[in-house]
């Protein structure tokens, strides 16, 4: 699975092909100036990201979650992040791709309270220098 960019969304477009709105029974679907049909439903399935920053000055590891990685990369360099002001500049080491932000929540607290799944986490980021896709969560309330 290829994913966009860092911080992309995916956008799925549902309609029933050549099925006419309701109360009109052989009319042509009726369309929208982008060419979509009018009354389809628009569903917005966004990523989010586990990610490992390094920190340029102490070499230290940062790890968090982001549905925009490049965003929070932003804020994390500008100082707006109280944990990490004063470790400023920081580099994306790597990243995971979640289903959602319960999942990307999960493996955070997952990856932070176990030094094994740490070490993984980072060493697997250190390898790739690219981020791993997960294709569904796997966590368990």
């Amino acid at each position: 699975m290829v994913l966009g960019g860092i911080g992309s969304a995916i956008v799925v477009f549902f309609e029933t092909a050549g099925v006419a709105p309701s109360g009109s029974s052989s009319a042509p679907m009726e369309r929208s100036s982008r060419g979509r049909p009018v009354g389809s439903e628009t569903v917005v399935k966004m990523i989010y990201y586990v990610y490992l920053l390094r920190s340029q000055r102490d070499g230290k590891y940062y790890i968090g979650h982001s549905e925009n990685i490049k965003r929070r990369l932003a804020e994390h360099n500008s100082g707006r992040v109280k944990a990490t002001r004063y470790r400023r500049p920081f580099v994306v080491v790597g990243y995971e791709a979640h289903q959602s932000r319960d999942d990307a929540r999960w493996r955070e607290t997952e990856v932070k309270r176990s030094a094994h799944k740490r070490y993984t986490f980072i060493e697997n980021c250190n390898k790739s220098r690219r981020g791993s896709v997960v294709e569904q969560g796997t966590h368990k309330p």
